[in-house]
């Protein structure tokens, strides 16, 4: 969505007072991510043989997979419109109603390709009941919007669109290279050892993923209050609550996943992980502590229109990152790759925390 969820939270929060620009707002950034995602889908319809033939699909499956891949592409401007709501929500501070929202839409996105793929058993029925699932949220959406908001689409906006685009620019990058950051010990680790080698980091590495909703959480709350020009007791106030609230979290959480490791993953996947996945999903729970704390420096860069400077500490996190993990790997193999991701998100969140107490008395 180019960096437009995150910095519309931050401009519907400074314009509060004026319902025009609430309009405008949502409007000119639901036009522009639809024009986006329609480009990217056709572009996905066009390169359909050449993306077929890259996962080199038997004969066999070819029809259902092309069908597939055409209804995964449509399923993606519904997903960054639904992501613009959310972002829009955001700025007012209308969480509950978005956690509703998201209850809702999850267990669509749970119930209706699971029966549809009971009666049909295609990977294009799975799909087809995402894309209905994703619809059925997206106007449940829209449904708030205009009956309880009481809120009307406007005209597309030049002004609005510069507003959101300078910040959500820079956003971009972010989004872009963090990704790259999270998947890269994992491509090298397939690339340098065998795949049943890797899986013993891939799968610990996967359960330390699904932990991130709990920081995720909080640091969009914390960085929709975070937008406002705040007296320099209640940033004190809310910077504290932020921190305690995903320490104490964080710690009770992975406490509990660091003693039971090896009954975890033993008990989800077999005996084949028992041994070095459990060292590696222990070493990884120090770098998810420090990945989630650094959400709030981070937050609260971008929420004071600094996102330029979280994405060019992620351009120069790459090359460093990239030669430690190499080094790690060949030395020690899986638990080198996790090595090299807790060194990485530790010193990010040290960077992070630096920058921020520089710009705190600039802002």
């Amino acid at each position: 969505d180019l960096g437009f969820s995150r910095s519309i939270v931050k401009y519907v929060s400074q314009n509060l007072h004026s319902e025009h620009k609430l309009s405008t707002s949502l409007t000119t950034a639901i036009m522009f991510v639809t024009l986006v995602g329609f480009i990217i889908s056709l572009a996905i319809i066009i390169k359909l043989p050449v993306i077929v033939n890259i996962f080199n699909i038997s004969m066999n499956n070819l029809a259902d997979v092309e069908k597939s891949i055409i209804t995964a592409s449509a399923i993606i401007p519904i997903c960054i419109v639904s992501q613009i709501v959310y972002g829009w929500l955001e700025g007012q501070e209308r969480f509950e109603v978005i956690s509703w929202i998201r209850i809702l839409s999850g267990s669509m996105l749970a119930v209706i390709p699971a029966l549809l793929c009971l009666k049909f058993e295609t990977l294009h029925s799975a799909l087809l009941g995402v894309l209905f699932a994703r619809i059925l949220a997206l106007i449940s959406k829209f449904y708030y919007i205009f009956k309880i908001c009481d809120n009307r689409f406007t005209n597309f906006c030049f002004g609005t669109f510069k507003c959101l685009f300078q910040m959500g620019g820079w956003i971009t990058v972010s989004n872009i290279i963090s990704p790259l950051l999270t998947y890269l010990d994992r491509f090298l680790l397939t690339s340098m050892a065998s795949v049943s080698i890797a899986a013993s980091y891939i799968a610990p590495s996967e359960v330390i993923a699904k932990l991130n909703f709990i920081s995720n959480s909080i640091s969009r709350v914390y960085f929709s209050m975070g937008t406002k020009k705040l007296k320099s007791k209640e940033e004190i106030k809310l910077r504290t609550s932020a921190y305690l609230l995903l320490c104490v979290t964080m710690l009770f959480v992975l406490s509990l996943l660091f003693v039971y490791a090896e009954f975890i993953l033993v008990s989800w996947l077999g005996q084949d992980y028992y041994g070095e996945p459990v060292i590696i999903l222990k070493i990884l729970c120090l770098g998810l502590f420090f990945n989630s704390i650094a959400q709030i420096p981070y937050s609260e860069i971008q929420a004071k229109g600094y996102a330029k400077l979280t994405a060019f500490v992620h351009i120069c996190e790459v090359l460093p990152f990239v030669f430690l993990l190499i080094y790690l790997v060949s030395a020690f193999g899986p638990i080198g790759a996790a090595l090299a991701w807790v060194v990485r998100v530790i010193t990010d969140y040290f960077i992070l925390l630096f920058l921020n107490s520089k710009l705190r008395y600039e802002y």
